[in-house]
């Protein structure tokens, strides 16, 4: 048998080996998540304060970004974030002597008779307060009541006591028209305390936001970092309602939102501005007062006062010879109404400037022109709350390790 062996093949050169891949930092070139805000447009940005803003992108810790904010490959086991998120018959109806009754409950046997003093008093009364007199209008007499109990009047001692109060009121003229006239005497200085100290917490909330550097510094950092997640679709500016978007947002583990990590990086690289939260006291107090409520209320107040001057008119042109208990109440309210004339003109001075300076703060920080006063505080306000309990939380873990330490 014939073998033939064949001869070994020429060698083959291997190629050239490729060049030194450059070294890159590992962390930087990871997937970021998304940070979710509204951009503003050119326009908007060139009329807020981000047109002056500084820019803060050499200034953030990017290695913490990456070490909370990086997204972790599908093979690598993750924490998920939890998601939190009496003998005598009556001759008034039932209902009406109950709740008549209700009214006499305390008061001494001579409190039905000081029902006159009540009405012809242009304060507030010790005996009966507004919510009595309320009831007292809700249940006043009828045409049909003055006629029964006018047969009562000189024998009121055999009444039981509901229906002697009744038979009293039966017996002052144009109750209804009194009693109208006074619940609104009584209620209006309330109601334009009320509205006016409204008025004036927001005008120093809007105040202290519009001069707030602590909070604009903030806007700049989170900016910052904002557009390094977002490295793809950057912004020049975003609005203060953004905020709610992101502020919850988890890192790595479930205890470590987005506020923390601005915590932990402002207290390396600007510790200062975290005293922010200490400035926002005002709109945190605003966080539930809408604006367009209160210049409405203005308006009904404005209505109220109409009323007022209408019902004492026809209470005058009613009373052809009043007493002097009377006449000295008319005198007084009289001179009321004046005093609510010049308080009316004042607030409804501070509704038109409380209107304008909210719209330049909107334009300010970027928002919508019809965006509610408490939705911009209330996002403001739980911003501030997490963020000081991030900071709380940083305070209690450092005090913690170093115990451990120790």
């Amino acid at each position: 048998t014939q073998f033939h062996f064949l001869s070994k093949p020429p060698t083959i050169p291997q190629p050239p080996a490729p060049p030194p891949v450059p070294q890159t930092n590992k962390s930087h070139s990871k997937k970021l998540r998304t940070l979710h805000w509204s951009k503003l447009n050119k326009s908007q940005v060139k009329s807020s304060f981000w047109k002056h803003a500084s820019d803060r992108k050499n200034d953030i810790n990017k290695d913490l970004i990456m070490e909370h904010f990086s997204i972790v490959e599908e093979n690598q086991p993750t924490k998920t974030a939890e998601q939190t998120f009496a003998g005598t018959k009556l001759l008034l109806d039932a209902t009406r002597a109950r709740n008549l009754g209700i009214i006499l409950t305390g008061l001494k046997a001579e409190g039905a008779r000081h029902i006159r003093e009540v009405i012809n008093s242009v304060t507030e009364d010790e005996f009966f307060p507004a919510e009595k007199l309320t009831t007292i209008r809700r249940y006043q007499p009828t045409s049909d009541d003055i006629e029964l109990f006018k047969l009562y009047s000189d024998k009121k001692s055999t009444l039981d006591p509901v229906d002697r109060f009744m038979c009293e009121l039966c017996e002052i003229e144009y109750i209804g028209t009194r009693l109208d006239l006074i619940l609104l005497l009584w209620d209006f200085p309330r109601q334009l305390r009320c509205t006016h100290e409204s008025l004036e917490e927001l005008s120093q909330a809007c105040s202290d936001l519009k001069t707030n550097t602590y909070l604009v510094q903030l806007m700049e950092y989170i900016l910052a970092v904002g557009n390094v997640m977002n490295s793809s679709h950057k912004t020049h500016g975003f609005p203060l309602t953004s905020l709610r978007m992101f502020m919850d947002m988890r890192g790595k583990t479930t205890d470590f939102t987005f506020s923390h990590f601005l915590v932990v990086m402002l207290e390396e690289k600007d510790p200062e501005i975290i005293k922010w939260t200490g400035t926002m006291d005002s709109v945190i107090r605003c966080k539930d007062i809408n604006i367009k409520a209160l210049v409405t209320e203005v308006e009904v107040l404005k209505s109220d006062l109409t009323k007022l001057k209408k019902n004492l008119k026809h209470l005058k042109s009613k009373i052809k010879k009043p007493n002097e208990m009377e006449t000295d109440f008319l005198h007084k309210a009289q001179h009321k109404l004046v005093e609510f004339e010049n308080s009316m003109n004042s607030l409804e001075k501070e509704s038109t400037n409380i209107q304008t300076t909210y719209r330049h703060l909107l334009e300010y920080f970027g928002e919508v022109s019809s965006l509610p006063s408490n939705e911009l505080f209330s996002v403001l306000s739980d911003f501030a709350v997490k963020f000081r309990k991030a900071t709380e939380d940083i305070d209690r873990k450092k005090r913690y390790q170093t115990l451990r330490h120790f």
